[in-house]
């Protein structure tokens, strides 16, 4: 049995999000060599846990319709000229990811502008993380002008095996900081007198 050759691909540009983040999904989709432009292009949710959208934003020129066959779910761009685009990118604004982690499959689809159009429906992925990082800092309290050195002690509790930590940014407002120091990573900035960053460089 012979398989058709795609008409398109698809990636997400997110790859990867944090459970329960409010993200903006873009996916940019690129018709297949030898192909004719597409002029429908539907994005679905169906099944993955996020949330619906509160915004699409489709290609310039072109509008929000309703699904309808050969596509039945998801939220459609479509040109009305027909014309069509080589490639694009359609974003659903405003997601929430799932609360709880793993591999998340959208469905893609998209009609070309064939004398006899083709329809064909592609998964893309983008991974739920369980993201977690407790930070506390010692000694908790001081007296008015007094100079002290403070630890900054961080630790990642991240339920995703190999998610490191590569930075951090933070600011202790009303301390006036001269200078820092780590002793796991290769950079520690003072910034603007009341914020820190430091991570691998």
């Amino acid at each position: 049995m012979a398989f058709a050759d795609p008409i398109f691909s698809v990636t997400a540009a997110v790859e990867a999000v944090d459970v329960g983040q409010t993200k903006d999904l873009t996916f940019n989709v690129i018709k297949a060599t030898g192909e004719t432009a597409l002029k429908t292009i539907a994005i679905s949710e169906v099944g993955t846990g996020f949330s619906s959208p509160t915004s699409i934003v489709c290609p310039t020129g072109w509008s929000v319709i309703p699904a309808m066959p050969p596509i039945v779910n998801g939220y459609v761009c479509n040109d009305p000229t027909g014309v069509g685009l080589d490639s694009t990118s359609i974003t659903l604004k405003g997601m929430i990811a799932p609360a709880s982690a793993g591999v998340k499959d959208f469905s893609v689809s998209a009609i070309n502008t064939g004398a006899e159009p083709k329809t064909e429906n592609v998964k893309t992925q983008i991974t739920v993380k369980d993201l977690k990082a407790t930070a506390t800092i010692s000694p908790i309290t001081t007296n008015i002008n007094q100079e002290r050195t403070y630890t900054l002690n961080l630790t990642n509790n991240s339920a995703t095996p190999g998610d490191d930590i590569t930075q951090v940014s933070g600011t202790l407002a009303g301390f006036n900081i001269t200078s820092c120091s780590t002793t796991s990573w290769t950079t520690c900035v003072p910034i603007a007198a009341i914020r820190v960053t430091f991570g691998i460089s």
